[in-house]
């Protein structure tokens, strides 16, 4: 154990006192100074009452709050400040829920704005500096690829247009990026099936009066198994953003789109994806949930990422990896993963794996738990900071049980 002051370190050996004494501690060799004989009983005091407290963690304190009972199933959520009163407000479907500031308090549900009934990425594409919404006509997992979108007035009121031009295939969202490349606002677009390969949505300088255009990025990638969730990042760290699906990985080389696979999944199916620098090594490495599988995974990336990448598993996950994300929940600057259930066999849990030794230590955290006729998690627990106060909570959302939750994370509030 360590003793550290403004000018020197005490290094204790044993149950002895510290071997490093000088002249102003102690009155004779061998001997302490009466004063630093008190100093060594207050340190040994306070050092066992801690010890039989348990110390606050970022992890463990957490209040589950209900904010709504969706009216159809939703695809995704995420959260903006949809109305300009400085608090993130939610967003699933075609709704949007109005941040009451207590997060224990009533959320004021609005429409969005027919036809727009599911709601699959948000982002300022007017550039005006509020939230717009991108989504498509159709409820649920109906099949369905017409594209609108939501232009916000700045107070959560909204225009719809119809002026998106999709000619790719596919039957409903599973996943959503956006991203500017180059000087275009761009929609990477996977589908749970038929999709024909990856596509995006061109974003016009002037959205609301031009089309929006269609790009297929790749054939050779198509659902399953990598129909679900993307990311952008810049992978091969050439200064552009590349994107990550499942296990794979398609490189931005301008006009074209190369895939390489990471490695490979040996149960189940990617599902949820993030791209995160787990072991601080300045690559961007993969994160990788399962569907029909309870392990989750997370590769890393190599010198050379057209390579083969290591895989290492993060942790277990018995109802399976259904929605996950990567967050910086215990402030220690390094990303952790929370992973929530969708197919348990009696409950549905949320964990948080704690990043403990860059990656190759993960502490899991059981945050909340239910039985799973009423509740489970798809395509949700997402971080994000909803009450200002500097640390992260989450937000979710269900399939079987279709609901709107919010997990507040009260450690600021102890």
């Amino acid at each position: 154990m360590a003793f550290h002051n403004q000018n020197r370190a005490f290094q204790s050996v044993g149950w002895g006192l510290p071997h490093h004494i000088d002249s102003a501690q102690k009155s004779w060799w061998g001997e302490p100074h009466p004063t630093f004989l008190c100093f060594l009983i207050g340190c040994c005091l306070i050092a066992g009452a801690c010890a039989g407290t348990k110390q606050p963690s970022m992890m463990d304190n957490w209040q589950r709050h209900a904010i709504a009972n969706l009216p159809d199933r939703a695809m995704f959520i995420l959260a903006a400040d949809v109305d300009g009163d400085g608090h993130r407000d939610l967003i699933a479907g075609g709704w949007w829920w109005k941040n009451p500031g207590a997060l224990g308090g009533s959320w004021k549900q609005f429409t969005i704005g027919e036809p727009l009934r599911n709601m699959a990425v948000i982002y300022d594409f007017d550039s005006d500096g509020d939230t717009d919404i991108l989504g498509t006509e159709g409820v649920g997992a109906a099949k369905n690829t017409d594209f609108v979108w939501a232009e916000n007035n700045g107070r959560g009121r909204f225009k719809i247009h119809k002026n998106i031009n999709y000619t790719g295939g596919g039957d409903f969202l599973q996943g959503c990026a956006v991203a500017r490349l180059g000087d275009t606002i761009r929609v990477a677009l996977s589908w749970h099936r038929d999709g024909g390969g990856i596509n995006t949505l061109n974003v016009p300088a002037k959205p609301a009066a031009d089309i929006w255009t269609t790009t297929l990025l790749s054939k050779t990638v198509s659902s399953p198994p990598q129909g679900e969730d993307l990311d952008f990042g810049d992978i091969d760290r050439d200064g552009d953003l590349d994107l990550l699906l499942g296990d794979i990985w398609l490189r931005n080389d301008g006009d074209t789109w190369p895939t390489f696979r990471m490695g490979k999944i040996t149960e189940g199916e990617s599902d949820r994806v993030d791209l995160a620098d787990v072991n601080g090594d300045g690559r961007l490495d993969a994160i990788v949930s399962l569907e029909k599988g309870t392990d989750a995974w997370w590769f890393e990336a190599p010198a050379d990422p057209t390579k083969t990448w290591k895989r290492h598993k993060l942790g277990v996950i018995a109802g399976q990896g259904f929605s996950m994300d990567t967050a910086d929940f215990d402030g220690d600057g390094d990303p952790d993963v929370v992973i929530g259930e969708h197919r348990g066999k009696t409950e549905n849990r949320v964990v948080i794996f704690e990043n403990i030794a860059k990656g190759l230590t993960w502490r899991p955290h059981v945050i909340d738990k239910g039985p799973k006729s009423q509740i489970d998690h798809h395509d949700g627990t997402q971080a994000v900071d909803l009450d200002n106060d500097g640390d992260l909570d989450i937000i979710s959302i269900g399939w079987y049980n279709p609901k709107v939750w919010v997990y507040e994370n009260l450690l600021k509030k102890e």
